[in-house]
């Protein structure tokens, strides 16, 4: 029917193809692809390698059709098509992170006026309000808001399309993310698989598969996280592990920690090139190596 949508279902259910399917769908009805002038939808995810995975997904999903899809990446805005246009125009689907395609559509690399279907992924991430630019005296900004949901306003007031549907897909949506989704979607549709993540219940768990064992460990200092840690290894686990921290600093000091302990550990952050990191998680679902990962930055 076109209506906006909010969804929430646990991690590992099948969100991904919840939204890819129906969106295929959608541009399969559309006008005949007999010029590709922009792309007609978009899917955004919080990291590239989130978006990497959504696209290969795509691809897979749309095998046998004549569907283009892309990851928007720096190296791809850069390069132009055979009539010296930007080389987006060629596509029907775009994956990206907000930023690197707020960068495109700042450039004039790519036109959003034809997108039919908005999707954001891990929509609770997205609209994170993280770090807002300088600011003068008068409180006004003095550049490009840096925040998730800065970008998302600025890439969702390019796509005019009268009829754009807009679709938010989440494992958790916290009572401030479900203000800021009111200000984004007309209207919506509301499906919760699972338990309800509502204003009087919000809880994680209700994110978490029931195949999914939780538990908690006091460790009393920051010291006895190392300690908790090697002991979990020594009591015996079946690799890949993935560590998440709270930033790079803390991922190179424990990647450092574990490779004295001579267990086969990597480490990414945002620092590591694009080609780096995903080397490394070929290397992770091939269960050759575990990993020690920053939380945050990694869609740069």
């Amino acid at each position: 029917m076109g209506r906006d949508l909010l969804a929430t279902a646990p991690t590992g259910s099948g969100k991904t193809a919840a939204f890819v399917l129906p969106t295929l769908l959608r541009l399969e009805k559309a006008e005949a692809r007999l010029l590709r002038n922009g792309p007609r939808a978009l899917l955004l995810a919080p990291t590239r390698e989130l978006a990497s995975q959504i696209c290969g997904e795509v691809q897979r999903l749309a095998a046998g059709r004549a569907f283009k899809v892309a990851v928007v990446s720096k190296a791809l805005a850069a390069t132009k098509d055979e009539a010296g246009q930007g080389v987006f125009s060629g596509y029907d689907l775009l994956v990206a992170t907000p930023m690197r395609l707020l960068q495109a559509l700042r450039e004039g690399r790519v036109d959003l006026r034809r997108v039919r279907a908005v999707v954001l992924d891990e929509a609770d991430k997205l609209f994170e309000l993280g770090r807002e630019g300088k600011k003068n005296a008068a409180g006004e900004s003095l550049e490009p808001d840096k925040s998730f949901l800065g970008q998302v306003d600025e890439i969702l007031a390019a796509c005019t399309y009268p009829e754009v549907q807009r679709a938010l897909f989440s494992a958790t949506l916290p009572p401030l993310i479900q203000d800021l989704a009111g200000s984004v979607l007309r209207d919506p549709v509301s499906v919760s698989v699972g338990l309800p993540s509502n204003r009087s219940n919000y809880t994680h768990a209700a994110a978490v598969p029931e195949s999914v064992t939780q538990e908690l460990v006091f460790v009393g200092r920051e010291e006895g996280k190392l300690l908790a840690l090697r002991q979990l290894l020594k009591q015996g686990v079946l690799p890949p592990i993935l560590v998440f921290l709270e930033n790079k600093e803390r991922a190179r000091e424990l990647y450092h920690e574990l490779c004295y302990d001579h267990l086969r550990v990597d480490v990414m952050h945002a620092d590591r090139s694009t080609e780096q990191r995903a080397a490394l998680l070929e290397k992770v679902r091939a269960g050759a190596v575990g990993g020690a990962m920053q939380k945050a930055g990694l869609d740069t």
